[in-house]
């Protein structure tokens, strides 16, 4: 309704606050009046007498003391469908029979035509509850006439119930009180054009997609105490595999783990090159299985082409699919123009959801996000021999690992029947331990022969890891595992490393590495 419109309302009394008075004793002259008149009434002057003791009022001068009136209550049959006509949206709900966590049979209401939507069962029922229980503030009039007066005309949002018994409830709301106190409304099941409150009519304006299950995945939780899927603190640290793609990436991302790795270097890429994964980069990305995954909103049902790619998914920027404990999860997302909101499609759900950023933190990753560049070996305690060729030379080292006087782990390194010191060969393992890239390409491994090349074997089931250092230009090696990588280490560093090698082989100092 216009500002025009609430001009009319400036002298109303409507809103005013009702008198409420105390009933006082009438005084013996009212007595006697009222005596009199009844006489000239039974004298034929009754008509006179009833219009001046109950003189009829004008129907949009009534107004009620009540605080709360009944404007719906209990119908006097079965729902059998409710149409909720709003500003946004036109949709049916219809009750079916369920149980009630104590399996009680228990009447539940679902958005029609929907059966494929994952619905919020107790925000959807709750209509049929509000529809039997609409209030009043005041009743203004009982004369519903005058339609347009009250916006009642072109009604702002129509309820309609149709009962078992073949009848049809209709709720109607119209304008704006001048006041802003709530709506007028009118229904079929009372007479009169009622006050209703803001709250009660909001219980009707959502439009369909707001009676969704937004709660998607739930949190994943320990079976026991011995799930290996979960850390002493109850944290998801496990999975099968992890795959990121989308129009953000060049290729797919592929995230491994290592089952049979001892130490926190369980976590890989295993495509498209193979290293290992930060381990805080990859607890992130298990997060939101952790916490379960709950959409903010949701846009539209059924989607379309045409709907698909409006919110540029026909096309995802990102695309996750998790496999943990062999259960998959896929989630294809793409920005919106809302920041921080995105886009999304869960599994086969037929929904484009609202996600929120924070239940989304792997978006913008890549391979420079997740990749681990300080470390890439295993504990020395898992290896058994390690081969070792520089400079032409190949040099193989079989280790047994011990407990020392103190019970602390030792190795005895032997290499030809020869042993080692095994200082100056956990020295040199120390080296590699702290490797780090310098620089990433998108070449490839070189084609010639390496400079240097390390074969780890471990006791473990892992087996062994190839680690080779291949001259890639003046200024840099190519670092890979097992013929996979996309680092480049510096010159010196590698030349060094060749160099400690040597070293170890002649029986020579090794550097402290951890200075």
């Amino acid at each position: 309704m216009s500002t025009n419109d609430n001009k009319d309302f400036e002298n109303s009394t409507i809103f005013d606050k009702p008198e409420i008075t105390e009933k006082k004793k009438k005084p013996k002259k009212m007595i006697s009046l009222i005596a009199g008149i009844l006489v000239v009434a039974l004298l034929g002057g009754g008509v006179f007498a009833v219009n001046v003791l109950f003189p009829k009022k004008d129907p949009s001068d009534i107004t009620t003391s009540q605080n709360v009136i009944k404007v719906t209550d209990t119908f006097s049959s079965p729902i059998t469908e409710i149409t909720v006509k709003n500003a946004s949206d036109t949709f049916s709900v219809i009750p079916y029979e369920g149980k009630d966590a104590e399996g009680n049979k228990t009447t539940y209401y679902k958005l029609k035509g929907y059966d494929n939507i994952p619905q919020n069962v107790e925000m959807v029922s709750q209509l049929g509850e509000f529809i039997q229980a609409i209030t009043a503030t005041r009743q203004l009039t009982d004369d519903t006439t005058n339609l347009k007066f009250y916006g009642l005309d072109k009604p702002t949002t129509v309820l309609t119930a149709k009962l078992k018994n073949g009848e049809t409830v209709v709720v109607e709301f119209g304008a704006v009180a001048p006041d802003k106190s709530g709506n007028y409304c009118k229904t079929t099941f009372k007479k009169g054009i009622f006050l209703v409150s803001t709250d009660t009519i909001v219980r009707f304006t959502n439009p369909k997609t707001k009676y969704i299950n937004t709660e998607l995945i739930p949190a994943m939780v320990a079976e026991s105490e011995k799930d290996e899927y979960f850390s002493t603190e109850a944290k998801l640290i496990k999975y099968e595999s992890i795959t990121l793609s989308g129009s953000l990436r060049e290729k797919p991302i592929v995230l491994g783990y290592d089952s049979n790795a001892k130490s926190s270097l369980v976590y890989l890429i295993t495509s498209p090159i193979q290293t290992y994964a930060n381990p805080d980069m990859i607890a992130s990305i298990l997060d939101p299985l952790a916490t379960g995954i709950t959409a903010a909103d949701s846009y539209v049902f059924n989607p379309t082409a045409k709907d698909l790619k409006q919110y540029k998914l026909d096309k995802p920027e990102t695309i996750i699919q998790y496999v943990v404990k062999n259960k998959i999860i896929t989630i294809k997302l793409s920005a919106t123009s809302e920041e921080g909101s995105y886009a999304a499609l869960v599994n086969d759900y037929p929904v484009i959801y609202k996600m929120s950023d924070t239940i989304v933190p792997y978006y913008s990753m890549q391979i420079k996000d997740i990749r681990y560049s300080s470390q890439y070996m295993e504990p020395i305690t898992s290896v058994s021999n390690m081969t070792i060729t520089a400079m032409g030379k190949a040099k193989t080292y079989n280790l047994t690992h011990v407990k020392n006087a103190s019970s602390q782990d030792d190795v005895l390194v032997v290499s030809d029947g020869k042993e080692f010191n095994s200082d100056n060969f956990s020295y040199f393992y120390g080296y590699l331990t702290l490797l780090s890239s310098n620089d990433y390409t998108e070449q490839g491994k070189p084609g010639t022969k390496p400079y240097l090349s390390i074969l780890v074997n471990y006791n473990t089931d892992k087996k062994s890891d190839l680690l080779e250092f291949t001259k890639f230009s003046d200024l840099y090696y190519f670092f890979s595992i097992n013929g996979k990588g996309d680092v480049l280490m510096d010159y010196k560093k590698v030349e060094e490393l060749a160099g400690y090698a040597n070293d170890l082989a002649n029986g020579k100092s090794v550097p402290y590495p951890w200075n």
